[in-house]
């Protein structure tokens, strides 16, 4: 379908419709009788590589480049990113495509490992993927890409598509025809500008097609592959041993958080998410985080994987990254929502909350942020709402595990088009008296440990008293009957 695809022509794409800006002096001259370039990403997976040869197909001019974005020195019994070289290489050299390599480790250090670290001590989960995406791959990639490789556009292997608009240069963000794999979650913090740029080869695939694709083009190295899993150019690993070589765990208690008792010593406040299940010892259910408390690093859980203190109405999200014009935007609007990877979309209404125009955008709104409903506004208007707004977004079914620190993703009703995505700051779960009773849970669970043995004791003494109370009330008794009765007389 041509509308996914940007109109092949022996020239450039002209400078307007350009997001990074590309000088002289750093692009290589070509004449117009050229093919258009495009600067593929290449990991050493099926993706990229049926991604290389659909561009091939296509009469791309393709050249390949590998990211280095780990520094695998300091760690032991680790060389995945070696072995994806190697493979990487050995598919461009079969397809007889030139391949670059470029190091983004510092800054990839610098814009999202670090910050993943600062999240996970504050308690917060977050998503370093996402910042990945828009720091790394279509940010630092997309502008050496162009600049220092001529690139005309520039290629991944994500499960998405891009429909290009005629006219206007503006691209919607689509989901993947294979919607088990749709990659849009975590593409949803990207600058809708940089997409003008990107072409998404394998998006309208499914991966047993793409794997298909690199079988026929005698890739068989790289066809039968597993799926790359972990965090974002790090790979799979243990991740409480990986964490706790760059951070300090933070001991506490798993709390029940119906009788506020102390269950069980937890490894670390950090490795623990909300919605997570957790074996604790002597309890004959799973039970499940529902409450972290920062101060103390005590973790509240709860008995079931449908406890009603696992269940949000509502959330507020702040450095929302709009994917769709401003002027196509109307508050209070209904659409669809996912709060985590591959989970169901849902109805919502999202409502703009006006902060502070001087505040940054990557940072936070006060508790105090004003409600402002936007409705039926000018373009400049909505163009301020939208650059200086969080969200506000109510679900009109209780969503199970909502995490700050995870993205909050909006689609629209036909849940095709990805209209943006922010970060989660806060949520009120679905039955209010929940988060009271969690915040008994930890006031009980900090009184004295109670001595078993003395208790025993105490109880057993107290039964004594009232016996003797009880005997002597009944010798009492006796003799008043007694003296009424003449006895004594």
């Amino acid at each position: 379908d041509q509308r996914f695809w940007p109109r092949m022509s022996l020239s450039s794409p002209s400078s307007s419709s350009s997001s990074p800006s590309t000088t002289a002096s750093t692009t290589p001259e070509r004449s117009n009788s050229q093919k258009q370039r495009v600067v593929l990403g290449v990991s050493g997976g099926v993706d990229s590589s049926a991604a290389a040869v659909e561009l091939q197909r296509r009469g791309y001019d393709v050249v390949a480049l590998f990211m280095h974005n780990w520094d695998e020195l300091d760690e032991t019994g680790h060389c995945s990113g070696e072995n994806e070289l190697k493979d990487a290489r050995r598919v461009c050299e079969a397809l007889g495509i030139e391949m670059h390599e470029v190091n983004f480790v510092k800054e990839y250090w610098e814009l999202v490992f670090q910050r993943m670290l600062a999240m996970y001590e504050a308690g917060t989960t977050p998503n370093p993927d996402v910042w990945c995406n828009r720091e790394i791959k279509f940010k630092l990639f997309l502008e050496h890409a162009l600049e220092q490789l001529g690139g005309d556009y520039v290629a991944t292997g994500h499960y998405a598509r891009l429909q290009r608009a005629d006219g206007d240069g503006r691209v919607a963000l689509l989901a993947g025809t294979d919607t088990e794999r749709d990659q849009t979650y975590f593409l949803c913090s990207v600058q809708r500008d940089a997409f003008r740029r990107v072409l998404f080869p394998i998006g309208d695939m499914t991966k047993e097609q793409v794997r298909e694709i690199a079988r026929d083009a005698g890739l068989h190295h790289v066809a039968d592959k597993k799926t790359s899993v972990g965090l974002c150019f790090v790979g799979k690993r243990d991740f409480p041993t990986f964490l706790k070589q760059y951070q300090e765990p933070a001991p506490g208690w798993f709390v029940d958080g119906e009788t506020g008792k102390r269950l069980q010593e937890h490894s670390g406040f950090s490795l623990f998410t909300v919605g997570q299940s957790s074996r604790i010892s002597g309890q004959p259910d799973k039970m499940y985080v529902a409450y972290k408390d920062r101060a103390s690093k005590d973790i509240v859980v709860v008995r079931g994987s449908h406890h009603p203190g696992l269940y949000s109405s509502a959330l507020d999200a702040t450095e929302f990254n709009w994917l769709v014009h401003p002027g196509e935007l109307r508050f209070p609007m209904r659409c669809l929502v996912r709060t985590m990877y591959r989970q169901e979309l849902r109805p919502c209404t999202v409502k703009a909350l006006k902060t502070d125009n001087t505040s940054s955008s990557s940072s936070s709104s006060s508790a105090s942020s004003l409600l402002s409903m936007v409705e039926e506004q000018t373009e400049e208007a909505q163009t301020d709402v939208t650059q200086h707004a969080d969200l506000r977004v109510d679900f009109e079914q209780p969503q199970r595990a909502v995490a700050p620190g995870q993205y909050v993703v909006l689609y629209d009703m036909d849940g095709q088009r990805c209209l943006g995505g922010g970060m989660i700051k806060s949520h009120e779960l679905a039955d209010e008296n929940m988060l009271g009773q969690f915040q008994r849970a930890l006031e009980l669970s900090r009184r004295p440990p109670v001595d078993e043995k003395k208790v025993r004791l105490a109880r057993k003494l107290e039964k004594r008293r009232l016996q003797r109370l009880r005997r002597e009330e009944q010798r009492r008794n006796r003799e008043e009957q007694h003296h009424r009765s003449g006895y004594y007389r």
